[in-house]
């Protein structure tokens, strides 16, 4: 239940909003001709869609095999979904690894829905190019999601506190993804305030006491 308890309440809004994409997805499918940006469209509701299912899965703590994460596929789809989104406001996305690295014991859908969150955080509020860098940090293996600014000054804890007065977005986005990495023995942090850095701590693999432990 700890999963349940965790993350259920931050994806209750997804039920609706899972019902209204797959009606819009049903009707665009059945345009004739979409055309390339209708197809970009239907293509990224798909893929909300898909994050919303995997998220109350999570949420409902359904028993699932256990997976092993393998970070260059988790990199690659991160580069295939954020690339040309960064590039039409004329940002670089930069993927930089440290081989060889071992595979997580973090499950791949959370992992997936955290670089997501702190990606698509760092195209709203950052600056210039996005960098991550996946490393051996000893016992764990870290992720660190950057951009070129400008400066936090918020207070560290205060960026995952759900709906906080001073949030400049949503509220929900790094609560979320805080509550996946925590449910499964990592840890998500800002490491550096100066030139935004989100550090995501995952266990080295399957069956490990986690960071957290």
């Amino acid at each position: 239940m700890a999963r349940l308890l965790l993350i259920e309440d931050d994806v209750m809004i997804g039920r609706a909003l899972h019902a209204a994409l797959a009606a819009h997805s049903y009707t665009v499918h059945w345009v004739a001709d979409p055309g390339p940006a209708m197809r970009d469209a239907l293509a990224a509701a798909d893929r909300l869609q898909a994050t919303i299912t995997d998220l109350l899965t999570l949420a409902r703590d359904i028993p699932r095999a256990p997976t092993a994460l393998d970070l260059d596929t988790l990199l690659q789809l991160i580069h295939e979904r954020w690339n040309g989104v960064l590039a039409a406001e004329g940002r670089p996305l930069r993927i930089v690894q440290h081989p060889p690295l071992p595979p997580s014991g973090l499950s791949p859908t959370s992992a997936l829905h955290i670089l997501e969150v702190l990606v698509d955080n760092a195209r709203r509020h950052g600056h210039r190019a996005v960098t991550i860098t996946a490393r051996d940090a000893g016992d764990v293996l870290a992720i660190d999601v950057a951009n070129e600014g400008p400066p936090i000054s918020r207070d560290a804890q205060a960026l995952f506190v759900r709906r906080s007065d001073d949030a400049t977005g949503t509220g929900i986005g790094l609560a979320l993804a805080r509550s996946l990495a925590e449910s499964e023995g990592a840890r998500l942090s800002l490491t550096d305030p100066r030139q935004p850095t989100f550090t995501l701590l995952t266990p080295r693999r399957i069956g490990s006491p986690g960071v957290l432990a």
